[in-house]
């Protein structure tokens, strides 16, 4: 099982690795920081999420060291294909299990949580979350992607706060500033399901699509934090006032106005 000792190996092998990726040029060296960051961050949030949900201690080791795995394809993602966007390039999520098993990590892990680690890192980025399989991958791939969603909205949301800067294209994904929000993202968040990737065309789109993440959060703790830390108005205020985002955004607050569970809050 895992623990705070093993936690702590991965930690250091993780700043290693990262460092790795510095050095090479501003563009590399900015996408690598912010890739570190989030990655500990993300660590973060799966001990205060695990914590809430009352989760042991072993446990609680075992969701940190998968925040510390999740985005390990990152770093050679954007080294190579010079974009933090799998659409222009590969699947992050895939490219980070192999580098898992590449650089035979999980060797230190019991067989069922190396089982568990590559279904969470692998299908942590999936449109829709994974509804079946055995409890304890599902748990924690869904544990592990509503983490994700907490520290990118701390990153979206301070990006949109600073205002345009030089670099944005790795957080904008290049999309245009333009009103219009296209049919696909618009009937899923009028619907109140998550919007899809492939329907975006504006950053508006991106920006509704971010905001609609809370229907795709599993555990109240997650969407509690949500509300208490401002992010959907934050976000909320940089899009037009429009009818069709006054109408999203009813739906978004009923999802945040009462936290709940939507899977098992427990891996067993």
């Amino acid at each position: 099982m895992a623990s705070a000792k093993l936690l702590g190996r991965y930690e250091a092998w993780f700043e290693e690795y990262a460092a790795s990726y510095m050095g090479m040029d501003p563009e590399a060296d900015r996408a690598a920081a912010l890739k570190r960051e989030h990655t500990l961050k993300v660590r973060d949030e799966m001990l205060f999420l695990g914590k809430s949900l009352g989760l042991s201690g072993e446990d609680l080791a075992f969701a940190a060291i998968l925040g510390i795995f999740h985005d390990l394809g990152r770093f050679p993602q954007f080294a190579k294909y010079r974009t933090l966007s799998d659409a222009g390039s590969v699947n992050h999520a895939a490219l980070s299990v192999r580098v898992l098993h590449a650089r035979r990590l999980l060797d230190r892990l019991d067989p069922e949580d190396r089982k568990t680690a590559v279904f969470a890192v692998a299908l942590h980025n999936r449109p829709l979350p994974p509804s079946r399989g055995p409890r304890r991958r599902v748990f924690f791939c869904r544990l592990l992607r509503d983490a994700d969603k907490l520290d990118i909205y701390r990153v979206i949301c301070g990006h949109y706060q600073e205002g345009p800067a030089k670099g944005d294209e790795i957080m904008d994904f290049a999309l245009p500033d333009e009103p219009p929000v296209s049919a696909g993202v618009e009937e899923a968040v009028l619907a109140g399901r998550p919007a899809r990737m492939e329907d975006l065309r504006t950053l508006n789109d991106l920006k509704l699509f971010q905001a609609a993440w809370v229907f795709d959060m599993n555990f109240a703790p997650t969407l509690k934090a949500v509300a208490d830390r401002g992010y959907v108005e934050v976000i909320r205020a940089h899009l037009p006032d429009t009818p069709l985002v006054k109408e999203a955004f009813k739906n978004i607050s009923k999802r945040l106005e009462n936290p709940q569970n939507f899977y098992p809050p427990s891996p067993k």
